[in-house]
């Protein structure tokens, strides 16, 4: 391989590398966001059993 060649595969495994982070950023926003949904539901339900144990005493 001459190296023009290399400076070319340099660039796409880079350009790769930059793919990768990005999907990954974009995983971990993904997977917060769901987290946050989940939690958020999780604690209403939560909030709404404690009423009903409440209201029953």
């Amino acid at each position: 391989m001459n190296e023009i060649e290399l400076t070319e595969i340099l660039k796409i495994a880079q350009d790769g590398e930059a793919k990768l982070k990005e999907m990954s950023n974009h995983a971990t926003t993904m997977s917060e966001k769901w987290r946050v949904k989940t939690n958020t539901s999780i604690n209403a339900e939560a909030i709404h059993n404690q009423d009903t144990k409440v209201e029953s005493l």
